[in-house]
This record gives structure tokens, sequence and C-alpha cells, in this order.
């Protein structure tokens, strides 16, 4: 999508441009995190197909078990770029300390909720900057469960650190303040900046769930982590979240065809789904009405690469 490419090529600029030690160090964080971070795409805004609620059993499923596929992931969707970090690969459940960056182009520009927030909390435009661009980071310090009549909703304690705004076309910081300054001066404003990172954070869980593949997409031709430039999107592997069918059919595009061609129903590679199992037997002493997922597996081949080069996987080592 277009926003991740401005994304990258606002923090290259910036990089160049900035003086002040705070800032460096923040743009810093955020080039390592998009040259190394795992991104997944939604083709719409996560507020139009996540839940209003949970029911209770999924609440405690997502609290419990919940993880990143990745140490770093970003996701991308139309509501703009956040970045979700885990500080250890064995993290699991949501009382798990992980961080967030989160990039919204011009909110001035913009009618969603995040974009309210923004205008409310930064005033008024800079004088001068043609395309603003805002980026804030902070830390989600563990989730809690807020009972709901007829279910449940997720609440998270965010934190933020830093929001910083630049002109995306000069790359000259617009403002720049930390957490504690936030505080000071906007400590009666309900409404902060984070809130997509806790809809980033359903997004994977209700989209990873257990009867979902993760299919990754590699291009013919992909950028090395290491280069001057922030690889693009279109230079790196990129990870969509799909069903059985939907896997099957972009692994397997011909099946149907040819099965209508030959009359018979072809084999193809197919999945066994990951599902959660709930411990009952006796015999686990002390794990005895744990709920656990038990992995999924493909039969058959899992890959294919079409005739312009890019190469789809089914993964199971995620």
């Amino acid at each position: 999508m277009v926003i991740f490419d401005q994304f990258c090529r606002c923090v290259d600029k910036a990089l160049k441009s900035a003086t002040a030690k705070k800032d460096l160090i923040i743009l810093s964080l955020v080039a390592g995190a998009l040259r190394h971070g795992a991104i997944f795409e939604f083709t719409e805004s996560g507020e139009s197909f996540l839940p209003k609620e949970y029911t209770k059993e999924q609440a405690a499923q997502m609290y419990d078990l919940f993880f990143l596929p990745f140490l770093t992931v970003i996701v991308i969707d139309k509501d703009g770029v956040t970045i979700i970090m885990d500080t250890d690969k064995r993290a699991q459940g949501l009382g798990c300390r992980r961080f967030w960056l989160d990039y919204m182009p011009d909110p001035f520009e913009s009618d969603g909720a995040e974009a309210t927030r923004l205008q409310a909390l930064i005033g008024e435009r800079p004088k001068g900057a043609r395309a603003l661009s805002v980026l804030s980071y902070g830390a989600v310090d563990g989730c809690f469960i807020d009972a709901q009549a007829g279910g449940t909703k997720l609440q998270g304690r965010v934190k933020l650190s830093h929001l910083l705004g630049f002109d995306s076309e000069s790359a000259s910081i617009c403002f720049s303040f930390t957490g504690a300054e936030y505080m000071k001066n906007f400590y009666d404003r309900r409404d902060s900046p984070g809130r997509n990172a806790m809809v980033a954070v359903q997004e994977i869980w209700y989209s990873n769930r257990p009867d979902k593949f993760i299919v990754e997409r590699t291009p013919r031709h992909v950028r090395k982590v290491e280069s001057p430039k922030i690889p693009r999107l279109y230079e790196r592997s990129t990870y969509r979240i799909l069903d059985s069918k939907q896997a099957v059919r972009l692994i397997h595009p011909d099946i149907d065809m040819l099965s209508n061609h030959t009359g018979k129903k072809l084999r193809s590679g197919h999945p066994r789904a990951r599902h959660f199992r709930t411990l009952r037997s006796d015999k686990f002493v002390h794990a005895q009405g744990k709920t656990i997922i038990v992995s999924s597996t493909w039969v058959g081949p899992q890959e294919r690469t079409d005739s312009k080069g890019v190469r789809y996987k089914v993964r199971l080592d995620v």
C-alpha cells in the first residue's frame, strides 16, 4: 500500500535532517522496526471487521493465548501503519508489555477517529507544513477485560512516550514532545494516541485464529535489509492471513479449472487447521483444564511461484 512507502520515505528523509538527540533516537528505532518487521496487510480498516464485543470465551483465549507471529509486526490497513513489538520472542498473553509505533499521514486531511484525536491534541496545523505526518511511540503495559452486558471488551493500559510531527516533503520537524510533556500539557484530554495500537493487536488476534493460515508473498527481487534506503513494500516479503479455502486457491489456483476439465475432483495440497484443545484427561496432572493450541499442518505442496516470479508459501512455522 502507498501509505507504507510514504512512511519509509518520511523516515529516510527525517533521519538525514533531524538534529535533536531525542528525535534521532525515536527515528532510528522506527527505521530498525521498518527494516526488520513482518508486514501484514489488511484491505479494510480494523474497525470495519472487528467485533464490538467478544464473548467471554474469546476474551479469555485472547488474554491467555495471544502472541505475535514475529518479534516485530507491521500492520497496514486503511487507518495507517502500526508497528507492534515484543521484547521476548516467547511472550504470550496480553499481560506482557509490548511497544508500539503508529504512523498517520496528515490527520488534518482525514476524518477517522484517530485523526480526530490527533487534531484535538495538536490544535492547529503547524505553519509551513505542506504534508504533515504524525508519528507516535509508546507501550502497552498489559490489557484487562472490562466486563460489559452481553459480552466483554478489551482495554489496554496504553502509555505515550513520544509524539513527533514532520513535513513529509521537506522532512523538517514541526513539533516534538515526550510523554511527560504530553501529560503536563494535555492531561485533561480524554483521547490520546495509541488507540490504533490496540486495534492492531486485535486485528492480529481476530484474523490469526486457529482456523486461519499465514501466507507469505515474496517478490522476485528483494532488497537487502542492510541497504541505505528502507526497503519499500514492493521490495520485500509481506504476509496475509487467510482461511483454508483462500489459502488452497492461492497455492493451487488452477485446481477448480482442472477438476472441471477432467471431470474428476483432483487432490491438491490441503490444510489441517490449528485448533484449541482443552486438556481434560486425569493423566494431565499439572495441566488438567488448561487450553492449548494444537499446531496446524499442510498435506502436499505448500508453495508455488507464479509466472512473474512471485512466490507464495504457507507458513506453518509462525
